[in-house]
């Protein structure tokens, strides 16, 4: 082949790498989602998470990554094939471009067998790429619990704000007609101006305390999704919260602890990673157990004397040469690096034996504390329908009691307090409970959407 178009040939090789790299790093970020104007429920928002979180693009890359590694393995089984041009010159011959200081040739190497060497590669990169996928549906199980759990405290404080300025309201108009009244000389006396002033202080901090809750939960929400904190988001509410304040209705977990944690040892990610450390590993100690048997290669030379071939281009078969051989090689001795090699890898299988087993005792306590959680949650839902309920009745008696004369200020207070009280741990109950739910979900392996 003629040097001037080999070299050519060489520089368009190299321009397609770089117009490839350039595109892969044009395309490592995606575009911004164009629905974040609109309100988002709760699938949307998991749909952006699961394409814009760091934490899933992190492991895609770990996933490709392991995709190169399965092909380097598959690759072993190919032969190598190099080229390589010489300048030589020395004290016979001078620096100068002639075909004395001028040799090519081409080299090709190839494992004839090994012992079965490349195929335990070839199965160890298999198993990592299927580690790699595991972890990363491992990733996407987690950040959706992440993002649900966000979703439904933005929910949270949003109620939670909306129930405070109601109730401050209330207060406020209680401190108003009790001023009036004390004015034109009713029933009212200065505590009663006071405790009424008192309540609508407490109402205030609440307030308070709950707008800086939801500016916190607004920039959470972007954050666990892969966005700027400071991108603002608006959440649809939840049609579940309004049937359950209406009915005291919600979904209820039916299947009993047995049940849940015996899928979750068989569906959670954690466990299939695991089970694939422990190939890894034992594919590792027969991989070890082969390096101490002998290895057959063969080799091929292919060589031209190029400063002869310069000066007679038209017999170029007389300046050509080429040679093979094949070699079996074996050690004899090595300082005990194999043997330690196979000791180590003895070593690291069976610590993967052990990790695996404590792994399974963890997922069946963090089932057993997730199965527990939701079943705390869902009492809790039922006994804040009752409190709010009577909280309800007993306001509203107190509230007629009071407009009679029947009963002092400080009554009313109390029930419109105890309603208040009522009201905030209903909302948290039911927002405990919706993320009891997913992560008892993510607890038994329940696939991401």
């Amino acid at each position: 082949m003629d040097i001037r178009r080999l070299t050519r040939l060489t520089c368009c090789w190299i321009a397609a790498a770089c117009a490839l790299a350039a595109n892969a790093q044009n395309g490592a970020a995606p575009e911004p989602p164009d629905n974040l104007n609109e309100i988002l429920g709760i699938e949307e928002c998991i749909e952006i998470g699961l394409e814009y979180a760091a934490a899933i693009r992190a492991a895609k890359l770990s996933e490709s990554a392991s995709r190169l590694s399965l092909q380097d393995a598959q690759s072993a089984y190919m032969p190598t094939i190099q080229t390589q041009g010489a300048y030589f010159a020395n004290d016979r011959i001078d620096f100068d471009i002639e075909r004395e200081n001028l040799d090519w040739r081409i080299t090709a190497n190839y494992t004839l067998w090994d012992h079965g060497r490349r195929r335990i590669q070839l199965n160890q990169a298999r198993n990592s790429l299927e580690s790699a996928q595991t972890d990363l549906e491992r990733n996407r199980q987690d950040l959706v619990l992440a993002v649900v759990q966000a979703y439904y405290r933005q929910l949270e404080a949003q109620k939670l704000v909306e129930l405070d300025k109601s109730l401050l309201e209330a207060s406020q108009e209680n401190a108003e007609k009790v001023r009036a009244f004390m004015l034109i000389g009713k029933t009212a006396v200065e505590a009663d101006v006071a405790a009424a002033e008192v309540r609508v202080a407490a109402d205030e901090l609440a307030l308070l305390n709950d707008e800086n809750a939801l500016s916190i939960a607004q920039a959470q929400l972007p954050r666990t999704l892969g966005l700027p904190p400071e991108q603002p988001i608006q959440i649809a509410d939840d049609p579940g919260f309004t049937l359950y304040q209406e009915t005291g209705q919600f979904e209820r977990y039916a299947k009993t602890l047995e049940e849940t944690v015996a899928e979750a040892i068989q569906k959670r990610p954690a466990v299939k990673t695991s089970e694939l450390d422990l190939r890894f590993f034992e594919l590792g100690l027969k991989r070890a157990a082969r390096e101490r048997l002998p290895q057959l290669t063969a080799q091929a030379n292919y060589g031209v004397d190029l400063h002869n071939f310069l000066r007679e281009r038209e017999n170029f078969k007389q300046f050509r040469s080429w040679d093979a051989a094949a070699r079996l090689s074996f050690p004899i001795f090595d300082a005990g690096y194999s043997r330690r090699q196979l000791d180590r890898a003895n070593i690291n299988l069976l610590r993967a034996r052990e990790l695996h087993d404590d792994l399974k005792r963890g997922i069946s306590l963090d089932a057993t504390q997730a199965y527990y959680n939701l079943k705390q949650a869902e009492k809790r839902l039922d006994i804040s329908a009752v409190q709010v309920r009577n909280a309800q009745l007993n306001l509203d008696v107190t509230a007629e009691q009071y407009a009679q004369g029947l009963v002092i200020l400080l009554e009313l207070l109390d029930a419109q307090t105890q309603f208040g009280q009522a009201k905030t741990n209903q909302v948290r109950a039911y927002y405990d409970y919706k993320i009891a739910q997913r992560s008892l979900e993510r607890s038994v392996g329940k696939a991401a959407p």
